[in-house]
């Protein structure tokens, strides 16, 4: 079977499931019709619902702006925010002069502190100076905790508005790791959207056949009660398996 890759092709798909052109399906194909509506809205509960297929973790960059709390980041596809760092003051986004950099630099470079290199503590126990630097960046991670600034974020969804809160009172870089939207056209395809799309096309059915009773050539009379009852339950069982299908949330501990 050739590979969906358009609404088109999903549509298609749907109807001949359903029957076509055996039956008629009494459901709106048209374009921006009741088969759209049910393809895009079962996308979205996709992209949502599943934390790999549906979304992928993304890094992006914006510009910092002083007094400024609120930026549009509308059509760049994220579905949530999951960290945030500011690159202002001395922990901005460029290293080459931060604190690390240069604590490693004195040892490494000046001191000639590298392994096999000309230090004072020679090449018997070069271990020692990256000891020491682990408790130095230890020490300004905690200077950092007690002394700088923290800043909190909020994603709003709906407007796709990041809120800074307190606003920054300097300019500079942020970066974000966010969740961004597999785009439609890739999930098309997918086992699960095209179960829960013919599910959704098979309420929709019933809901119009509740308002006449239609019957076959043969004498067959097709029930919409039962059609929308048949929709119900194999919605609930294909949402319910995204969700299960859906892996845990990655963590490192440690």
């Amino acid at each position: 079977m050739a590979r969906i890759t358009t609404k088109q092709g999903l549509k298609e798909y749907i109807l001949l499931r359903l029957g076509h052109p055996v039956i008629q399906v009494e459901i709106d194909s048209t374009e921006g019709g009741q088969l759209d509506k049910i393809i895009e809205e079962t996308v979205q509960d996709y992209q949502e619902l599943h934390g790999m297929e549906g979304s992928f973790l993304y890094h992006t960059s914006f510009l910092v702006s002083a007094g400024v709390a609120e930026y549009n980041l509308s059509g760049h596809d994220i579905e949530a925010v999951f960290d945030m760092d500011l690159g202002l003051g001395l922990y901005g986004i460029n290293v080459l002069f931060s604190p690390e950099h240069i604590l490693l630099y004195d040892e490494w470079v000046r001191k000639g502190n590298y392994p096999g290199g000309p230090g004072s503590r020679g090449t018997s126990n070069t271990g020692l100076v990256l000891s020491e630097y682990q408790t130095s960046m230890q020490y300004l991670k905690q200077i950092d905790v007690m002394f700088g600034k923290g800043y909190t974020g909020q994603w709003l969804n709906g407007p796709e508005i990041l809120r800074i809160l307190p606003p920054p009172k300097q300019c500079g870089i942020g970066m974000l790791a966010v969740y961004k939207r597999t785009a439609a056209e890739y999930l098309y395809n997918n086992r699960l959207v095209k179960k829960l799309c013919i599910a959704r096309a098979k309420i929709q059915w019933g809901i119009h056949l509740t308002k006449y009773g239609v019957t076959l050539p043969d004498g067959i009379t097709i029930n919409g009660q039962d059609m929308m009852t048949q929709g119900l339950d194999a919605e609930e069982k294909w949402y319910d398996e995204i969700r299960k299908e859906s892996p845990p949330n990655a963590f490192f501990v440690g």
